[in-house]
């Protein structure tokens, strides 16, 4: 049974039953430095990989138009990262509690926002004429946007307590599920959606183990503290500017390649 946030309990699955001392800290940064490198490492090859066969296979106009999509949907939805990694690396290092306070209301958040968003990619893909196919990848990348931004925090909540051991493994073992769905498409000629499927089938496997491994060591419970909730945002709004900024800027330039050029330009950019 997990014990309520915020309990000594609860608060104890966080830093209480590591090493205090410096030296042992520092050890067990290292050690997790290390962890996260080989996992970075691991991820990126088969990513490289994939990348290179991708192209290859599906040619300048279905490679161009699989990056407008993936493009196009992480642009807008950068909104749903709510600047939250940084707050929770600031705070849940100290008060692993906390995590429950701000967990449910964000999700829920998310959720909200994701609807609207997904109103303005169907206006978008009707005003610009888009064809039916593009239309469900960009829905199909929508809503792996979404488990992305969902990641993203879990991720940070297990980081800020010096548990990567689990994340890391997962990382790799999702990045293979990608890269074999990737795989399967290419073998069955499923066509596009085959290629979104897999990244979607990917991250959502990664949130169910994530929050998996936040309840092991957190103890997090999905709750909505509205207040909690609205501290969090408020606190986080210099890093969500920031960051959106950031994305924004990264594929801003796909995704306005794609609504005013062809998708054969997208692919050979």
């Amino acid at each position: 049974m997990i014990p309520p946030a915020g309990s000594k309990t609860g608060d104890a699955a966080g830093p209480l039953d590591r090493p205090q001392d410096g030296t042992s800290d520092s050890l067990l940064a290292i050690a997790n430095a290390l962890k996260l490198g080989t996992s970075l490492a691991a991820t990126l090859a088969i990513a490289i990989g994939m990348r290179f066969l991708m192209p290859r296979y599906l040619g300048p106009t279905n490679f161009g138009t699989l990056s407008f999509a993936d493009g196009f949907t992480a642009t807008l939805f950068v909104l749903l990262s709510l600047g939250a990694e940084p707050y929770i690396r600031k705070e849940v290092s100290v008060r692993p509690g906390h995590a429950s306070d701000f967990l449910g209301g964000t999700l829920v958040l998310r959720a909200m926002l994701s609807v609207a968003i997904f109103g303005v990619m169907a206006i978008v893909m009707h005003a610009t004429s888009r064809s039916p196919e593009v239309m469900q990848l960009v829905y199909l990348f929508g809503i792996a946007q979404f488990f992305v931004s969902v990641n993203g925090t879990l991720s940070a909540l297990l980081h800020a307590q010096g548990r990567v051991d689990g994340m890391s493994a997962l990382a790799v073992a999702t990045k293979l599920v990608w890269a074999a769905g990737v795989g399967a498409a290419i073998l069955v000629r499923s066509g596009l959606w085959g290629f979104a499927a897999a990244f979607l089938a990917s991250e959502s496997i990664k949130t169910v183990g994530l929050f998996a491994l936040s309840r092991r060591h957190l103890g997090v419970v999905l709750r909505v503290d509205r207040v909690a909730t609205k501290a969090m945002i408020l606190s986080s709004l210099p890093y969500f500017l920031n960051g959106c900024a950031i994305t924004a800027y990264n594929k801003l330039d796909v995704t306005l390649l794609g609504v005013l050029g062809t998708s054969c330009e997208v692919g050979w950019y």
